[in-house]
C-alpha cells in the first residue's frame, strides 16, 4: 500500500473536474446524479446542511445512480466555470454542496463526488448514520497510514468508554477519545511507551500513526469488508484498520 491511497492526487483532481463538469454547466446542475470519486467500498457521507459541519444524517455507496438533486450551491457559475482554470474549478468544486433526496433520506452531500446521472431508481439503499455498527469495544488491525503499507504489530482497540489503546508497530499507546455517530475525537494527548525501535520504517509509521490519530475528527465502517476509515475534517482518509477476527 502506498501513501497515495491516502491523497487526492493531481490526477484524481483533474478526473473528477472532468467528471463533474457537465454538472456544473447548469445552474443547479442535473435532475439526477450518480456518486463518483469514491472507492467502491466506502460511501458519501449525507449531512444536516451544506457543510462539513453539519452532522452526518445517513451514507450513500458508491456508484449509485437516480439520486434526485433539488438544488446546488457554492462553486462556480456557468460563465466563471468556462473561463477557470483546472485548479481554480477543484477549488470550487469542494465549495459545492448540494441538497439531494435518495429512496427516504434527503440532505447535503459534497458536489465533488456527484456526476449527472440517469433518473433510474437509485441502485443501492442509503444507510442511516443511525444504523452504523457500534465501534467501541472492537479491535483493529492497521492496514495503512500515511507512512504507506503497515509494518510491525499495529492495532487498535476502541474501549467502550471511547478511550483507545493499542500498538504503533513498536510502542505501546493510549488515550482518552470519543466515538459515535461517525465522530471520532481524542479528547487527551497520546501517551506511549518510549521502547528504542531499530527499524526507521517502523519508527517513521509511529510518528505518522501519532500524527493521523491527534488530526482525526471522523470515522466510517464498512460492515462487509470489516473495514474501518479513520478520516479528517476534510473527509481525507488518513488511517485504515481491518477488523481482528
Amino acid at each position: 500500500m502506498q501513501v497515495k491511497r491516502f491523497r487526492i492526487t493531481a490526477l484524481s483532481v483533474i478526473g473528477l473536474v472532468m467528471m463533474t463538469a457537465a454538472s456544473h454547466a447548469e445552474a443547479d446542475g442535473p435532475d439526477f446524479f450518480k456518486v463518483t470519486g469514491i472507492a467502491p467500498s466506502k460511501a458519501l457521507n449525507l449531512r444536516a446542511g451544506p457543510g462539513i459541519n453539519h452532522p452526518v444524517i445517513g451514507r450513500i455507496s458508491s456508484g449509485t445512480d437516480g439520486i434526485r438533486n433539488l438544488g446546488c450551491e457554492g462553486g462556480l457559475n456557468l460563465a466563471d466555470w468556462q473561463s477557470a482554470s483546472l485548479a481554480e474549478r477543484a477549488v470550487a468544486l469542494r465549495q459545492r454542496w448540494c441538497r439531494v433526496s435518495v429512496g427516504a433520506l434527503e440532505g447535503w452531500a459534497a458536489g465533488r463526488f456527484l456526476a449527472e446521472g440517469s433518473g433510474s431508481e437509485e441502485k443501492s439503499t442509503p444507510q442511516t448514520a443511525a444504523s452504523q455498527p457500534e465501534v467501541r469495544g472492537t479491535e483493529w488491525i492497521l492496514a495503512g497510514s500515511p507512512a504507506g503499507e503497515a509494518v510491525g504489530n499495529a492495532w487498535l482497540r476502541i474501549l467502550p468508554s471511547g478511550d483507545i489503546n493499542g500498538n504503533a508497530g513498536c510502542n505501546n499507546f493510549f488515550a482518552s477519545g470519543s466515538f459515535g455517530a461517525g465522530a471520532f475525537k481524542l479528547t487527551s494527548p497520546i501517551g506511549a511507551t518510549r521502547k528504542l525501535c531499530p527499524e526507521n520504517d517502523v519508527s517513521d509509521q509511529e510518528t505518522k500513526l501519532f500524527s493521523a490519530l491527534e488530526r482525526a475528527a471522523k470515522y466510517d465502517f464498512d460492515i462487509k469488508t470489516g473495514t474501518l476509515w479513520v478520516m479528517d475534517e476534510t473527509d481525507e482518509t488518513l488511517l485504515e484498520f481491518r477488523l481482528k477476527q
